[in-house]
């Protein structure tokens, strides 16, 4: 039970940070007139880097760091990356 808690958590706090990553696109876009694959690569890059560190600064202190978790964040966010380079969510509808 305890691992289905921390494995629903943790898929929590990446949905989170994806629509996280989706805002900062959107802004990136439409405010900064970003291209649309450089907003992709910038706002998944900080989603993930704002997931480490929240990884980070939750741990207790001793506590080493769990990069299993480190590592299925970076494989998550490199995925939503190559999905955002093809698809583009907040792309306008012509």
């Amino acid at each position: 039970m305890r691992w289905l808690k921390i494995g629903l958590l943790l898929l929590l706090m990446l949905a989170v940070m994806r629509a996280v990553s989706w805002a900062l696109a959107w802004v990136l876009i439409r405010l900064a007139s970003a291209n649309a694959r450089i907003a992709a690569v910038v706002s998944n890059t900080a989603a993930c880097t704002a997931f480490v560190l929240l990884l980070y600064f939750s741990l207790m202190p001793g506590e080493p760091m769990d990069f299993a978790a480190v590592a299925f964040g970076a494989g998550v966010f490199c995925i939503y990356t190559a999905w955002d380079l093809f698809r583009h969510p907040w792309k306008p509808k012509t």
